[in-house]
């Protein structure tokens, strides 16, 4: 299967050596597993190594070949329109007078090694190149789980380098869709009108073909339960829509810059002149045993639809350290929580249409009980399970707008239910800011 491929954003992709442009297919194919496990959403993870392995091939103890074949036609040498591959040498010049791409981008210019800054090359917006994928052993039910995972990373994110923050987003050209089990699956939109509807009735029909979002998950970062803001404003370019967004995440940053280690929830590590926040267990003594890296729940991209662009910010759940860890500053320590996750979400939504992408089965069920049960007209899921940072131990909470005694609905473990009109001010304003309504 041939996909004609355009890049919207500065693309930085590189082999061993960070300074030399490389498009790499076994980084493409790394991004299409992350993105097959974040739908898949399962925390039996032997169950999930063993599903993502007959797919993606895996190394020990299986050593089984990948099935999957990704191939790249590009030509360096060909000038014309529809090969040529545009490298960029350093984005800084590009990117100097904007403000808010520069910080989201700052990892490719600014970094340093033995005193040399490392400056990375890129593929410019407006290149095109072919990619090829197929499948070795002609499964068409696992080919189909391909098609998905890479429609996933195309539309959800981005390829390589600073791609949750905006780089490296591409766009099919050709075909426009392909029908999968009966389904058709959208690969190009031409126009920005229903932008959201186009987004979740795809990634419903890529959710069916993985099968997953049986459950809540927390054990990585997954789409479970996820959601999406997408930009009220279209821009003329990328740049002016990654630009808008980049100086609001910029101006929150500035404005919480106090609140340390907390805002290490943002993605680890974070880095200052003599210090910067990681993560440790708790019951770790080592000093020198600090953790660096973590994954940030939020992702920017930017899409193109014609020639309108849009910003979105995919927001993912998913424990952020593992149990019994927490954030570190210099021996300072706290536990994580998303409470700055939902302080931005929300000065995001001023300027943003927001959408549910994902909802597990297990709370779509509970939800239509209740609401017949208790005639609630609405149910709101709040809390940990709500912000996308909950435990596997986790209660869910929910708020109903009832006039029925929620103390009539059958008790359900785990499950904590409350009347909206019954609760503090506190406790309602809580919910209203990081609920969300089924």
């Amino acid at each position: 299967m041939s996909f004609l491929c355009e890049v919207i954003t500065p693309l930085f992709m590189s082999g061993s050596n960070v300074q030399t442009f490389e498009l790499r297919p076994s980084e493409i194919k790394g991004m299409m597993r992350f993105w097959w496990r974040a739908v898949k959403a399962l925390d039996d993870k032997e169950k999930l190594r063993e599903e993502e392995t007959d797919i993606f091939g895996g190394i020990k103890p299986t050593n089984l070949k990948s099935p999957v074949s990704i191939r790249i036609i590009q030509n360096l040498n060909d000038t014309s329109e529809q090969k040529a591959v545009k490298l960029g040498e350093n984005i800084q010049g590009r990117i100097n007078q904007r403000a808010g791409i520069k910080y989201l981008f700052y990892s490719t210019f600014s970094l340093k090694f033995a005193g040399e800054r490392l400056v990375r090359k890129y593929l410019q917006p407006g290149t095109k190149f072919e990619l090829i994928l197929s499948c070795r052993d002609d499964d068409y039910e696992k080919f189909q789980k391909v098609l998905a995972a890479f429609w996933l990373t195309v539309n959800l994110g981005g390829l390589r380098t600073r791609s949750k923050r905006g780089a490296g987003d591409i766009r099919i050209l050709q075909p426009k869709e392909l029908k999968l089990r009966e389904e058709t699956l959208s690969f190009v939109k031409d126009d920005d009108n229903n932008v959201t509807k186009w987004i979740v009735d795809n990634f419903y029909v890529v959710r069916k073909i993985i099968n997953g979002c049986k459950d809540f998950c927390s054990s990585y970062s997954n789409l479970s339960l996820s959601r999406f803001l997408i930009s009220k404003e279209s821009f003329n370019s990328w740049e002016d829509a990654l630009d808008d967004l980049g100086k609001k995440y910029i101006d929150f940053r500035r404005k919480n810059s106090s609140k340390k280690p907390q805002i290490g929830v943002f993605g680890l590590p974070v880095n200052y002149r003599r210090t910067r926040i990681t993560w440790k267990k708790v019951n770790d003594q080592n000093e020198d045993s600090d953790h660096d890296r973590r994954t940030s729940p939020l992702i920017f991209k930017v899409f193109r639809f014609g020639n309108k662009y849009r910003w979105m910010v995919l927001r993912m759940s998913g424990e952020f350290l593992p149990e019994g860890s927490v954030l570190n500053l210099s021996g300072r320590t706290q536990k994580p929580d998303f409470s700055l996750i939902d302080e931005f979400w929300n000065i995001l939504k001023e300027h943003a249409v927001e959408d549910i992408l994902s909802v597990p089965e297990t709370l779509n069920k509970l939800a239509a009980e209740i609401k017949k049960e208790l005639d609630a007209r609405k149910v709101i899921l709040f809390g940990s399970r709500a912000r996308g940072d909950a435990t596997k131990k986790s209660d869910i909470d929910i708020a109903v707008v009832t006039g029925k005694a929620v103390s009539n609905f059958e008790k359900i473990a785990n499950v904590d239910l409350v009347n909206l009109n019954k609760v503090s001010n506190d406790l309602r304003e809580k919910i209203i800011k990081e609920g969300i309504e089924l």
